[in-house]
C-alpha cells in the first residue's frame, strides 16, 4: 500500500526530531539508517539537512512516503532505546504531532499505524499531548508511559489500566528471572519469610510489615483490576477517566518502590 507523501515542511520536521543533537541519532547511525534504505551518504552536512535531503528525494522518486515511514521504523526501534527510554518517548511524542497531520502515529512498539487524520497543528498537538499531560501532572512513573499512551490517546482506559498492572509483573520478572504470572509471581517474590526482593532489611516487625503490605498491595491490584479485566467482557468493566488515573497512581507508587528494591540473597 503506497502511503501518501509527507510535505516538505513535514519532512524537514521530521528530520530535526530524529536527527536532534540530544536526543536523537548519532553521525555514524544516520549512515547506518539510510544505507538500511538503500541510501550512501558520504555527505559531511549537519545531520538533520543530509535525512531531510534524503528523505525528500527518495520520496519523490518513488512518489509516496514508504521509505520515509520505514525509515522512521528502523530510527525508531525500541531496542535502541533500552537505556534511555525518556528520549523515546520524548521523540515519540515529537514525532506524533507531525504523524498525525497525515493520518498516521508512531505507537509504543516504534511502528507507524494509520489513525483518524488530524486537520489542524492545533488538534494533533492536543492529541498527542493530553495523555502525558493528565499523567505528569501525577508525576506517573516513566515506565507507564510506554503501556498506556496509546490506549489514552483512544480513551480506552480498560486497556489502559490493564497493560499497567501488566507492567508491574514484567517488572517483578526481570527483577526476579522468575516465570510465574499474576498472585503466583508476587507471593514468590515476596515470600514472607524468604523474600526474593525487598526495599529494606527485612529484620524488624516494622520492615516485615512493611513489605508484606506492599505485596498486599500489589496482589490487591491484580485482583481488582488484572483477573476480572482478563474474564469479563470489556463492557461489565467500564472504567471513567478519573478512576483511569487513580489506578495509574497506584501502579505508579509500585513502580517508584520496585525501583528500590534489590535482591536478598534468599
Amino acid at each position: 500500500m503506497a502511503i501518501p507523501k509527507f510535505t516538505d515542511n513535514q519532512i524537514e520536521a521530521i528530520s530535526k526530531i530524529i536527527a536532534d543533537t540530544n536526543e536523537g541519532v548519532s553521525g555514524s547511525d544516520l549512515t547506518r539508517l539510510l544505507s538500511q534504505i538503500g541510501i550512501d551518504d558520504p555527505s559531511t552536512h549537519t545531520k538533520w539537512r543530509r535525512l531531510d535531503y534524503h528523505l525528500k528525494n527518495i520520496q519523490n522518486k518513488q512518489n509516496s512516503a514508504n521509505n520515509v515511514v520505514q525509515f522512521i521504523h528502523n530510527a525508531m526501534e525500541p531496542s535502541r532505546f533500552i537505556d534511555d527510554i525518556e528520549s523515546f518517548s520524548n521523540m515519540r511524542l515529537k514525532l506524533n504531532k507531525v504523524l498525525l497531520l497525515n493520518g498516521l502515529k508512531l505507537n509504543n512498539s516504534g511502528k507507524v499505524i494509520v489513525v483518524n487524520k488530524a486537520e489542524t497543528l492545533d488538534e494533533a498537538q492536543s492529541r498527542a499531548n493530553e495523555l502525558k499531560r493528565k499523567l505528569t501532572l501525577r508525576t506517573i512513573h516513566s515506565n507507564l508511559l510506554m503501556f498506556c499512551e496509546k490506549e489514552y490517546l483512544q480513551e480506552n482506559y480498560f486497556h489502559a489500566v490493564f497493560e499497567a498492572v501488566k507492567s508491574l509483573l514484567d517488572r517483578i520478572r526481570e527483577l526476579t528471572n522468575l516465570h510465574e504470572d499474576g498472585i503466583p509471581l508476587v507471593m514468590k517474590a515476596f515470600n514472607e519469610k524468604k523474600p526474593i526482593l525487598s526495599f529494606n532489611k527485612y529484620q524488624t516487625s516494622s520492615e516485615q510489615n512493611e513489605l508484606m503490605g506492599f505485596r498486599s498491595l500489589l496482589i490487591g491490584l491484580i485482583k481488582m483490576v488484572r483477573n476480572p479485566h482478563a474474564h469479563e467482557l470489556k463492557v461489565k468493566w467500564a472504567i471513567e477517566e478519573k478512576d483511569a488515573l487513580d489506578v495509574l497512581t497506584m501502579v505508579s507508587y509500585v513502580h517508584r518502590r520496585l525501583d528500590e528494591t534489590f535482591k536478598t540473597g534468599y
